[in-house]
């Protein structure tokens, strides 16, 4: 367990009394951060975490503003979902980083877009156990926009996907079914050779003498 800082009563003692700090109780404070932000409001932070809630916001080591639209948000939350967070402990979809994050949500102009990507990439590394994985990053990711909020695709939404999933799969070992019969015959044939002459008709054949 981490060791609480000699001096953390006081300081919170000092920021409510002299700062009017509020506590958060039950939540953690960038939850309670996302909860207040309005359209009027400055979220002040170096958190990146931050940057998935719409808004303004204004980085104090950096001293820049960003202004953050509802679509730039959930582009910086489906990121950070493929990439994960090392510092919460969050292992996102391994071997995807920032660079094949960005590539992944290129082209997506809808959270329905961004959510079929993220989909995708989580499918190729965790296969049967997708969604779950899936899921949990997100609730552990998302900052909350109001009181008792939470992120969770319904279970509609979750059938849809798994029948895309399944789909997909079925039509993979199709295609892979094919090809090894296809293998076969040609095996059984005289083998594979792949400088070979385009094989003469059975007509053509039949017409040479014996």
């Amino acid at each position: 367990d981490m060791v609480k800082p000699k001096h953390l009563e006081l300081l919170r003692e000092h920021l409510v009394l002299e700062w009017n700090a509020t506590i958060c109780d039950g939540i953690e404070a960038d939850d309670q951060l996302g909860i207040e932000q309005t359209e009027d409001s400055v979220i002040c932070s170096i958190d990146k975490d931050l940057r998935q809630v719409p808004g303004n916001h204004y980085h104090f080591v950096n001293r820049t503003w960003t202004h953050i639209t509802p679509l730039e948000g959930w582009r910086n939350f489906y990121k950070q979902l493929l990439t994960g967070d090392a510092a919460d402990n969050i292992k996102g979809c391994p071997g995807i980083g920032p660079v094949k994050a960005e590539r992944a949500l290129k082209e997506c102009t809808t959270t329905d877009q961004m959510y079929a990507a993220a989909q995708k990439c989580y499918v190729d590394v965790y296969k049967d156990t997708w969604f779950s994985e899936l899921n949990k990053n997100a609730q552990l990711l998302y900052i909350l926009r109001q009181e008792n909020d939470s992120w969770q695709k319904n279970d509609q939404q979750k059938l849809d996907a798994e029948a895309s999933h399944i789909s997909t799969m079925k039509q993979n070992n199709i295609t892979s079914e094919h090809m090894t019969l296809e293998t076969e015959t040609l095996s059984q044939c005289g083998g594979l050779n792949t400088q070979m002459e385009p094989p003469t008709s059975g007509v053509e054949q039949q017409e040479k003498p014996i």
